[in-house]
């Protein structure tokens, strides 16, 4: 759960809603992907973790995150 500010004051949200949040901003797919697998890859989660909190599919997870290393 992450602290986010909403009219000048401190809101709580759960991830899902966070990841949600922060996709309305992405202009580029290549935006998408690479927060899909942020977490992996650099916060140490697990792919059902990521899943849970992006709300894509563990398979397209699994994916994107191993056509980012190449």
């Amino acid at each position: 759960m992450h602290i986010v500010r909403r009219g000048g004051t401190a809101a709580a949200m759960t991830d899902p809603e966070d990841f949600a949040q922060l996709a309305l901003r992405f202009t580029d797919p290549i935006q998408f992907r690479y927060q899909v697998i942020w977490g992996i890859m650099l916060a140490e989660e697990t792919v059902a973790e990521r899943s849970r909190i992006t709300g894509v599919d563990r398979g397209t997870v699994v994916t994107a995150s191993s056509t980012s290393s190449r």
